[in-house]
């Protein structure tokens, strides 16, 4: 019999006893409940009531708002009590109409209510957008018969309640797992420590994350990716005492708080359990995957006094953890020096972008048949007010992580071309621009739409501008791929990949790609003069790109014997700090004498002309 997939299901994964629900938290009522929790069991009238005796009945019973009328079982109509009463108050009114039957005194048209419907449906039928009441009581019927009454007011007053239940649960509870958020896991541990405090016991903070987490979310989708956090969060979950915290601190990693434990060891304990529930696969998409984890532990008092202090703590030996993965590590002080600057661009990533601390620079791409250069390659800098300038190695993977490659891609897409633009307004030919589009970009949604409209706002030619995917970044979902690059291509747009020979391509999807141009990895250029197997590869790759009529652009090369291999064997171009390194706009025109100057490519066609191998290239 096939097993379901751990984290499918109507319900979170991690309902068990450790993992607080929103429910279990005081938000929202069960949306099975019906309009029986409204129901009044108010005994009806007949038709051919007195209205006499009705204005009697209202009269000795205060907390009676609407009284039914039924026939047979059947509702027939309602009497509302402010209506009828401020009808019979008036003068000689009781006279008049106090012998008249009710039938002729009633509203004839009841709102009735079937007794299944929910309080989500009664709620759409009975309240209106502005939150306004449509009726003020209803008839609530079993098998269209007379059931009972209900008041809307009742409702408006769980609605209330469940407005504020759910902005409660926003406010403090992730919406995939169900778990505490970071708001709620830092209260809770300001009051762990203050409890610890007072009874002189200790306190340890964990951070767990996943390994290769992007690599499932990447390959499988992200609904695979939140599957598997449902069913990690319960794995976590079932492993902890009651008492215990777990939390989502965001993507995937999750926060646990240790209260009264007696000795550090008890928190090793617990590490040891998490990864021993790790250790069985996870039942994804049909898929058997095996994913660990990496955990970081700080513990109070020893290694913080406060709570910000000790979540650093925790998530630095985490850190230190996820080199060996699927272990476990306690802080030390000697942590803080290797992670300190990863952790303040952590935290100062996204002001980055807003406070303009980023910066494009443009490295040169040289053609080795003319020596000129023929483009540049956009490439994005980091200014850090006080760790000066951060290597894209560091931030560009956590932009990737915490979401922030979009607006950081569009920047940086946008102000390429804007600078390509104004040299070709100063007067210029047209020298392409190059621009690296990240995995995480290519793959959005909506990436053609964004590169159609900035292409269309900067005014560039699409011929002027070329996208590097890496290798790895193509591979993933390639059928999917291939129609995404048609799409660039009937846009006009070049399409390049960068650091081939790095990743796993197949040859067959390779063919299929719509490109222009291979760009041999830095890592074989450097080895050429080391060894025989850096110039080996590159050699075959030059040979496998003019089999296929794609370009060929060396990177990183940076001698002059790398340079006559490369051109020896038939490469088309390169660039490195041989040529030139990465520089502001305005420093490269001023360093290459006179960009505007440079005899620009053909692109006619889009594409430079290509040439086949000479033998014997010099």
């Amino acid at each position: 019999m096939a097993q379901p997939d751990e984290g499918a299901g109507t319900e979170s994964a991690c309902a068990g006893r450790s993992v607080e629900r929103w429910v279990h938290a005081g938000g929202l009522v069960e949306t099975a409940e019906t309009v029986r929790k409204y129901l009044m069991a108010v005994s009806p009238v007949s038709p051919d009531v007195p209205g006499r005796d009705v204005h009697a009945m209202f009269v000795a019973n205060h907390r009676l708002h609407m009284l039914p009328v039924v026939q047979a079982g059947v509702p027939q109509g309602v009497v509302s009590r402010y209506k009828f009463i401020e009808r019979m108050s008036k003068p000689y009114a009781l006279d008049l109409f106090g012998r008249q039957p009710v039938s002729q005194l009633m509203d004839p048209s009841p709102f009735l209510v079937d007794h299944r419907m929910t309080l989500d449906e009664l709620s759409q039928a009975i309240v209106d957008a502005d939150g306004e009441l449509l009726v003020e009581s209803f008839v609530i019927t079993e098998n269209g018969r007379y059931a009972g009454i209900g008041t809307a007011h009742s409702l408006i007053r769980e609605l209330r309640g469940r407005r504020q239940a759910h902005l409660n649960y926003l406010a403090h509870y992730d919406h995939l797992t169900g778990l505490p958020n970071p708001r709620l896991f830092h209260d809770r541990l300001r009051q762990s420590l203050a409890h610890a405090q007072r009874s002189g016991k200790m306190v340890a903070a964990l951070f767990v994350d996943l390994d290769k987490f992007k690599t499932v979310n990447d390959t499988m989708g992200h609904e695979a990716g939140d599957r598997l956090l449902r069913a990690a969060a319960e794995r976590i979950a079932d492993r902890l005492r009651k008492g215990d915290t777990v939390a989502r601190l965001g993507g995937d990693e999750f926060g646990i708080i240790l209260p009264d434990i007696e000795r550090r060891q008890d928190a090793a304990i617990v590490a040891e359990k998490l990864l021993e529930a790790f250790s069985p696969a996870y039942s994804i998409g049909g898929s058997d995957l095996y994913v660990s984890c990496s955990i970081g532990i700080g513990c109070y008092p020893g290694d913080a006094d406060e709570a910000m202090r000790l979540v650093r703590c925790a998530d630095r030996a985490m850190y230190q953890a996820k080199e060996c993965r699927n272990t476990y590590q306690f802080y030390s002080p000697e942590m803080r020096a290797t992670t300190e600057g990863r952790l303040f661009s952590y935290e100062h990533l996204r002001q980055a972008l807003k406070q303009r601390q980023f910066s494009v620079h443009y490295q040169p791409q040289v053609d080795f048949r003319t020596g000129r250069m023929y483009g540049v390659e956009a490439l994005l800098r980091w200014q850090h007010p006080d760790l000066g300038w951060v290597s894209p190695a560091d931030f560009i993977p956590l932009a990737e992580d915490t979401g922030l490659m979009m607006p950081i891609g569009e920047w940086v897409l946008r102000t390429a071309c804007a600078q390509l633009r104004a040299w070709q307004a100063a007067g210029g030919p047209c020298v392409r621009m190059a621009v690296n589009i990240s995995a995480v970009q290519f793959k959005h949604e909506g990436f053609l739409d964004l590169v159609r409209r900035i292409v269309e706002e900067t005014g560039v030619e699409p011929c002027h501008l070329e996208l590097e995917i890496t290798e790895s970044g193509l591979m993933r979902q390639a059928p999917a791929t291939v129609a995404t690059l048609q799409r660039i291509k009937s846009m006009g747009l070049r399409l390049s990949v960068d650091d081939f020979g790095t990743g796993y391509s197949s040859l067959s999807y390779l063919h299929a790609f719509p490109l222009d141009a291979l760009k041999i990895d830095r890592v074989f250029v450097r080895d050429i003069a080391a060894d025989g197997n850096g110039g080996a590869i590159a050699r075959a790759i030059v040979s496998l790109a003019h089999s296929l009529n794609l370009h060929v652009v060396a990177e990183g090369v940076e001698t002059e014997e790398q340079l006559r291999f490369l051109r020896r064997e038939g490469c088309d171009a390169g660039q490195g700090f041989f040529f030139g390194r990465p520089v502001p706009g305005e420093e490269l025109v001023a360093r290459s004498g006179d960009i505007m100057g440079q005899r620009a490519p053909d692109c006619a066609d889009g594409s430079l002309r290509r040439r086949t191998r000479r033998e014997g290239a010099d």
